[in-house]
């Protein structure tokens, strides 16, 4: 995804810069926005009835607030495994702010008989993943996702859950895709980032959309 395609949100001031209560009223602000792009483009896996982001969803909510994820080095071991390493850097002046380690070995039944470029591009991916997930893992738990990447799942058995009638910004988000008119759903995107605090507004929307979109 084009970085001049995604939602004109990036903070002047660093999330991480801001105090307290501003970075998490930021964060909110930017967790519907988020949400809907990660909706849209299907970049999570649902498993065990929980949504975990792929790589690139975490790679897009770094290029939402100016960061970059940067490989430092690949290590291959004795038995064929790999471990990678990879640093999230920003954009602005280059300074390194996080990292991440990342392994795809050869216990693992769905990479054993991988050839060594595939498990070598496994270890960059998840290096990544956890980058972003040691230090912005609260945005997207704001959004209403499960914090842990989809590439750390693997093997994992996807049992269904039954349905929930709770909600979260994510799901909210997710539902306005159900609306016909563009229009329409425009202007339920804002309507959620700017009340996405307010649990009463926010559940009345929840139920609104919930009888539009049958």
């Amino acid at each position: 995804m084009e970085e001049s395609k995604l939602p004109s949100v990036r903070p002047q001031v660093s999330l991480l810069d801001m105090p307290a209560t501003e970075m998490l009223t930021e964060a909110r602000k930017l967790a519907v926005p988020l949400a809907d792009i990660v909706e849209k483009q299907k970049l999570y896996s649902n498993i065990n009835g929980n949504n975990h982001v792929k790589c690139e969803g975490w790679a897009t909510l770094g290029s939402m607030l100016g960061i970059t994820a940067k490989e430092q080095g690949v290590s291959e071991l004795e038995d064929g495994s790999f471990e990678a390493k990879v640093e999230l850097v920003n954009i602005k002046n280059g300074m390194t702010i996080g990292s991440g380690l990342g392994y795809c070995g050869m216990d693992e039944r769905n990479w054993k008989t991988k050839p060594k470029y595939a498990r070598r591009s496994m270890a960059i991916t998840r290096a990544t993943s956890k980058a972003y997930k040691t230090n912005f893992s609260w945005i997207f738990a704001l959004a209403g996702y499960d914090t842990t990447p989809a590439e750390e799942m693997d093997g994992v058995v996807n049992v269904s859950h039954g349905t929930s009638e709770e909600y979260s910004i994510g799901k909210i988000t997710s539902m306005t895709a159900g609306l016909k008119d563009d229009a329409a759903r425009a202007r339920t995107l804002a309507y959620i980032q700017e009340h996405s605090t307010d649990n009463k507004k926010m559940t009345a929307l929840y139920n609104k959309l919930k009888e539009a979109t049958k």
